[in-house]
């Protein structure tokens, strides 16, 4: 396997396993605090918030790297 290959590999499982943990963390949480239920969703979004913005700069330094790369090769 190429590296490209298994860059995306690895950036789908760290995507799944992300979204795993975060449904996982939601539904952990909520049977926890299912007698306050008004509490529950309180700091959801900012998580899911920062969890993407990571998620996003892990995919952009991933394509910097890919073009850069791709610039050094067709210049050689």
């Amino acid at each position: 396997m190429n590296p490209a290959m298994w860059a995306a590999v690895l950036s789908t499982i760290v995507f799944v396993g992300t979204l795993g943990s975060l449904e996982l963390g939601y539904r952990w949480g909520h049977r926890g605090i299912a007698q306050k239920l008004e509490l529950a969703h309180e700091g959801i979004g900012t998580i899911e918030a920062a969890v993407f913005a990571l998620l996003g700069l892990l995919l952009g330094f991933s394509f910097a790297g890919a073009t850069s790369r791709l610039d050094a090769c067709s210049a050689a």
